[in-house]
């Protein structure tokens, strides 16, 4: 079956175009050729690529071929570029093939042409092939110092609150979104809260969405699936208006621990259509290798807000235990001084205490005391007559 082949002639004989185009087929190839003659259509074909091969005449009237060769490299193309003349010699090719061209094919020997073509399609597949790997691998050294950075920093010391913002905006920057956010579920579970962001963010964000809200993130945490709605403000019109009014792109990606979905990291954008599959995938990879260390800076949170609450509890208890021993103190301080004014009264009545300041036993307490000796008797006891 011939191999489909998108070539560019630069020649300016019909002719000698098709005779190139024949070779083509003879090595199996399935053609679909576009010759061009000036530096205006060159330029035109250029940039309605892509294309599998560029064959230049040496002497084209108005362009030189080193001319040609550089417009060519000044684009994205890079296959093969092989120069078929019929008047240049090897030694004027030379320079060329220095500066990029792959072969130089006489027009007298055109039978070189097809295996020439496939030996250098050959090589740019595997030079594209080493590019691609190279690149998968720059970028996947780059995520892993992107996961390392941010997982040395959620395993840091200080407030949770605090590491999780930072490592937010590591995320934030990486996928060249405006807003990082992470929310978990309330106390109730019947919200999610806005637990940390990267702080550089889109106002107004609402702090807590209650889980019967129909947004990216409450979808992703029910769902416990990657959501993302790149085209926001017509997908979920209400969220928009009530929630991010200036978001236009949103990615929600559902963090699980131990089979539980425990919140869901948010990442926002003011451009429509932002968040592309590549974007995505390094989201989802990156949020799956620091979940672990968001659950555990979650619960190092948690436990911070209970310490807060016995210590704010701890406070108000000693507030009010200071202020019964206040009163305690105020009380001996005046029984001090009611004592010490029984001891001026007893002073001026001559030692002897007023009856005022005689103890009382209520009749209800006991018998009434006998009288002291030599006291009359009462009334009621006086000898009969």
């Amino acid at each position: 079956m011939a191999i489909p082949l998108r070539v560019l002639i630069i020649e300016d004989s019909a002719d000698d175009a098709s005779l190139m185009d024949t070779r083509l087929q003879e090595a199996g190839y399935a053609p679909s050729v576009l010759r061009v003659a000036t530096s205006a259509d060159l330029r035109t074909a250029l940039a309605a690529g892509p294309w599998d091969l560029v064959l230049a005449d040496h002497n084209v009237p108005g362009m030189n071929v080193a001319d040609t060769l550089r417009a060519v490299k000044a684009t994205d193309y890079d296959g093969p570029y092989l120069i078929v003349s019929g008047i240049a010699s090897l030694e004027e090719a030379i320079p060329l093939l220095k500066n990029g061209a792959h072969d130089f094919i006489s027009k007298a020997n055109l039978a070189r042409l097809g295996p020439a073509v496939k030996r250098e399609l050959e090589a740019a597949q595997e030079h594209a092939a080493k590019r691609a790997t190279e690149k998968a691998l720059a970028e996947r050294n780059h995520q892993l110092e992107v996961i390392l950075n941010i997982s040395h920093i959620l395993a840091d010391v200080g407030p949770s609150a605090v590491r999780v913002s930072k490592s937010l905006r590591i995320l934030r920057d990486l996928a060249q979104a405006d807003e990082a956010l992470l929310r978990v579920p309330d106390e109730t579970q019947l919200a999610l809260k806005l637990w940390a962001h990267s702080c550089d963010g889109l106002e107004p964000i609402r702090d807590v969405i209650p889980v019967e809200a129909e947004t990216p993130a409450v979808r992703a945490f029910k769902l416990g699936r990657t959501v993302v709605s790149n085209y926001f403000r017509r997908e979920f019109p209400v969220a928009a208006s009530t929630i991010a009014p200036t978001a236009e792109a949103v990615l929600s990606v559902p963090l699980v621990q131990t089979g539980q979905t425990f919140g869901a990291l948010v990442l926002v954008s003011r451009r429509k259509g932002h968040f592309s599959n590549p974007i995505v995938s390094l989201v989802e990879g990156i949020a799956g290798h620091i979940t672990p260390y968001l659950y555990q800076a979650k619960l190092h949170f948690e436990l911070e807000q209970r310490h807060h609450e016995l210590a704010a509890l701890n406070a108000m208890f000693q507030q009010h235990l200071n202020q019964r021993f206040a009163a305690v103190e105020a009380n001996v301080e005046l029984l001090k001084a009611i004592e010490q004014i029984g001891h001026i009264v007893a002073t001026i009545h001559g030692g002897k205490r007023p009856s005022s300041f005689e103890p009382r036993i209520s009749p209800v307490d006991g018998p009434t005391p006998p009288p002291a000796t030599g006291a009359a008797p009462p009334p009621d006891s006086a000898p009969e007559a």
